[in-house]
């Protein structure tokens, strides 16, 4: 058997990545002389162009348009479906410019949000007894080929 992973590895990115965006907003708040990023209007809308967030409406919600939808509702939606986007140009670009923006401000955003999804990982290592896992595949594979 196994578990479908990915989902929360993309969630917790999600959610990091949202916070990097506040904090950046935060910035610009201040004064920092800063161009926004403006990654969560981007992330919203490949998520909404992409339409992959129409697959998990609920019944009483098909039909109508993302923006009539409730906040939470939004929120979930685009945290489940950012998965599909990431890779995308306009996200990428948008990302790499938040990072930078915090960045200049000394702040690696990049690790922070390495630094969740490894902590999210953690949890399935430990769950699935997978603890020194590389070294044992690595010993393993020695053994067998030499």
């Amino acid at each position: 058997g196994g578990a479908n992973v990915g989902p929360e590895f993309s969630n917790a990115e999600f959610d990091s990545l949202e916070r990097l965006t506040k904090i950046e907003e935060g910035l610009v708040e201040r004064g920092k002389t800063i161009t926004p990023s403006d990654f969560m209007r981007i992330l919203t809308e490949s998520v909404i162009n992409s339409n992959r967030w129409k697959k998990w409406l609920l019944a009483s919600e098909t039909g109508g348009d993302f923006s009539e939808l409730s906040g939470d509702r939004q929120k979930w939606l685009l945290q489940t479906c950012s998965r599909y986007v990431w890779a995308q140009k306009t996200v990428v670009e948008a990302r790499s410019k938040l990072y930078k923006n915090l960045k200049n401000q000394d702040m690696d955003g990049e690790e922070m949000v390495l630094r969740r999804i490894d902590k999210v990982m953690e949890k399935y290592i430990a769950s699935f007894n997978l603890v020194d896992s590389t070294a044992k595949i690595e010993q393993m594979l020695k053994e067998r080929f030499t």
